[in-house]
């Protein structure tokens, strides 16, 4: 049957010292930098709380097809969050007052975000609970990643500095339903890049699958 690997992991084994991240295919010609994607970028978390969230379009070799939340975090839920981090490594060295938002793409994956120095600029501490092992399940995988948000208008942006992939979010209620309106919404990002997909494309080939 076919399948697509969840959003982050590609990251996460990027992220990791073990698994270095392969050039893009075609190499880097022609694919927006990070740099070039934060350019005048905003991106307030307050604003993406409010909703569940779908990718319609995507530059990478594949994507996360389920709903992502993106909660704010309460005092409380930051200080549990950092035992249990502390609790693997204590000398991580997270720097938990840049803390701002988390991002869960499916149950048993959340993403921390670290805000930075410019806007809409992250480091993502990823933590993947590792429950296709047997019990009693080993603990969470943890890795960095450096990573790009931003809005444009009603839709965000995020980018993977490690592997210059990216991808367009919309509220789930305004996701494109064309082909055509997932390429001009993908498009006001300003993100360049060879093989953009859009999760019309997914679905048609999970039907093929079937």
């Amino acid at each position: 049957m076919f399948t697509w690997i969840w959003i982050f992991e590609i990251v996460l084994c990027s992220a990791v010292a073990q698994f270095p991240a392969e050039e893009p295919t075609g190499g880097y010609e022609n694919i927006t930098s990070c740099e070039e994607f934060e350019r005048d970028a905003h991106f307030h978390p307050h604003e993406v709380v409010d909703s569940m969230w779908g990718i319609f379009y995507f530059w990478a070799d594949n994507t996360e097809m389920t709903p992502i939340v993106f909660s704010l975090l309460s005092a409380k839920r930051l200080r549990k969050l950092r035992a249990v981090i502390n609790a693997i490594d204590p000398y991580l060295g997270v720097e938990w007052h840049r803390a701002s938002l988390l991002m869960e793409p499916r149950a048993g994956l959340r993403i921390l975000l670290l805000h930075q120095d410019t806007p809409g600029a992250y480091r993502a501490l990823i933590m993947k609970e590792q429950r296709d092992k047997a019990r009693p399940h080993p603990k969470p995988w943890i890795s960095f990643a450096d990573v790009r948000m931003k809005q444009v208008g009603r839709i965000i942006g995020m980018m993977s500095c490690e592997r210059l992939t990216a991808y367009a979010l919309a509220r789930l209620q305004e996701m494109p339903v064309t082909e055509a309106d997932c390429v001009a919404a993908a498009n006001l990002l300003g993100y360049q890049a060879p093989d953009g997909k859009s999760y019309l494309y997914v679905k048609s080939l999970q039907k093929t699958d079937l």
